[in-house]
């Protein structure tokens, strides 16, 4: 373990492959040649995505592709003793060469991520219209959670989401939200766009699941939210998927700062 540790100190690229790493002690497998660590891959999976395998590698720089096809051959036995159909892997840009030889490995980079920081202070005072959580029914709220399901299943049709379950659904899509933001508008009693809105910490949010009838309405009702939200918080984090166009397109509207892409790719495994 001790080798590893210095292994993924030296070579890690980032925190998020390096945190891999440590969330999943027990799902972790070492490669050597001539006696020294050379890469390490660990594996894992995820409840709301029941298909797929997740898997991140750590390798040292100018090895051999057959390193690589050493390590794929290592994860896809896994997903076959775990029933998994798919394997996903994530990295963020530039990319390293492992990531550049998955596309000749049957992969397909079918999601491009960003998670960018705007600073608030410079939005135009408005009215309010939005209700906030706290201003919603019990009917209200369920209709809520069954529109962020939906919209989210229509924007990962590729990598499905596990069935809808009203408790499950809840307690992601509420925990942690702040129960006094405007968070979404009513048309009598059709949602017209909601944007949902966490804490971070005292002084960042996090924008959550969002859609709309129209981008103009998605637009209208973030325009409200980030005027009640900037006199009581510093910055919004986003995270927007090429999946979800018009999430993609309310980054590009609002003056958020330039992030890296992480990039998704995706291999379907044929039964043996």
């Amino acid at each position: 373990m001790d080798d590893l540790n210095q292994f993924l100190a030296r070579f890690a690229p980032g925190d998020v492959s390096s945190q891999q790493f440590r969330n999943h002690p027990n799902q972790i497998q070492t490669f050597y040649t001539e006696g020294a660590i050379t890469g390490a891959a660990t594996w894992w999976m995820n409840v709301f995505h029941p298909q797929a395998l997740y898997f991140d590698v750590i390798v040292q720089p100018e090895v051999s592709t057959a390193l690589y096809e050493n390590m794929l051959v290592s994860v896809i036995e896994q997903a076959r003793i775990a029933g998994k159909p798919v394997l996903i892997f994530r990295e963020q840009s530039p990319g390293t060469p492992f990531g550049q030889w998955l596309a000749t490995a049957g992969f397909e980079v079918v999601r491009q991520t960003t998670m960018p920081l705007l600073t608030l202070g410079k939005i135009a005072p408005v009215s309010i219209s939005a209700l906030s959580f706290n201003q919603l029914s019990d009917r209200q709220k369920q209709q809520l959670l069954a529109a962020s399901y939906q919209h989210y299943q229509q924007t990962h049709l590729i990598n499905p989401v596990r069935d809808f379950d009203t408790k499950v659904w809840a307690q992601v899509a509420f925990t942690d939200m702040i129960p006094e933001a405007p968070i979404v508008l009513f048309d009598g009693v059709r949602i017209v766009a909601y944007c949902l809105v966490y804490a971070a910490d005292a002084r960042a949010v996090e924008w959550g699941w969002m859609a709309g009838e129209s981008l103009d309405s998605l637009l209208s009702l973030q325009h409200q939210q980030l005027a009640w939200l900037q006199s009581r918080y510093q910055t919004v984090h986003g995270e927007f998927d090429s999946t979800d166009s018009m999430a993609a397109a309310t980054r590009k509207f609002w003056p958020f700062a330039a992030s890296p892409v992480i990039r998704t790719y995706l291999k379907p495994l044929v039964a043996p």
